[in-house]
């Protein structure tokens, strides 16, 4: 397995390195690429030195597919009209973790998830969902030292990278599921939602994975770029099999 960061470490499998720049490997017909798109932001971790961005886990902001040659993100989950919480809430949450017994560089499951009341500090009885990528150990070492020790910014602090994140996996659009619960989700007893159903999973042998940051450090907007990126953005970190 090897692990390209673009413009930067080649890391072979006795842990040796040269300069390299690869991008993923793509279809020569643009009408054939499709990527699962995952935007989030990693959350708060608290270390013995203060507040740190958390490379392990976070939340997701928007998720979907580019298609073909358009940049736009389409195939999105289904949302209701509405739904029986608040911001103060989460419902699609990211997770990264290391196995060494991947056969592939990683793998990604989706699935659904409880939604998370931040204020009560518990799951409450509606689905959302959770992207959970595993990466080899070495993949996942890459991907740590690529996003860095990055400290919490600051209150009022609108300017350093806050820990937004996107994800570019190589895979076919497949279909989300309607989130579904109680419409009282916080009424004890019996749960309406019951046995939690996974969506997707699949091997992967390539991910590019980019913080939306500049060189300098400085948060980005992503706008629509959600295939392409940005020339002002930092390099990607691009991992391959």
């Amino acid at each position: 397995m090897r692990a390209v960061l673009a413009g930067g470490m080649h890391l072979s499998e006795k842990g040796t390195s040269e300069v390299t720049s690869t991008p993923l490997v793509l279809p020569d017909d643009p009408e054939q690429r499709s990527f699962l798109i995952v935007i989030g932001r990693l959350d708060l971790g608290l270390r013995s030195k203060g507040t740190f961005l958390e490379p392990a886990r976070g939340h997701i902001h928007d998720i979907g597919f580019c298609v073909g040659p358009d940049r736009a993100l389409t195939h999105r989950p289904p949302r209701p009209e509405r739904v029986p919480y608040d911001y103060q809430c989460t419902d699609r949450f990211l997770y990264l973790r290391p196995d060494e017994s991947c056969d592939r560089l990683g793998r990604v499951e989706v699935t659904e998830w409880l939604v998370y009341d931040n204020t009560m500090r518990g799951d409450i009885d509606f689905t959302g969902l959770m992207v959970r990528i595993t990466l080899r150990e070495q993949a996942y070492r890459a991907f740590e030292s690529h996003v860095g020790l990055m400290p919490w910014p600051e209150l009022g602090d609108h300017t350093s990278w806050d820990g937004g994140i996107l994800f570019r996996i190589p895979s076919p659009p497949f279909p989300f599921p309607m989130p579904r619960g109680n419409s009282d989700p916080w009424t004890s007893g019996k749960r309406v939602v019951g046995e939690l159903q996974p969506i997707a999973g699949f091997d992967v042998d390539e991910i590019e994975i980019q913080p939306l940051r500049d060189a300098q450090g400085r948060r980005v907007r992503r706008g629509e770029a959600g295939c392409d990126g940005d020339p002002a953005w930092e390099p990607p970190l691009r991992l391959r099999a």
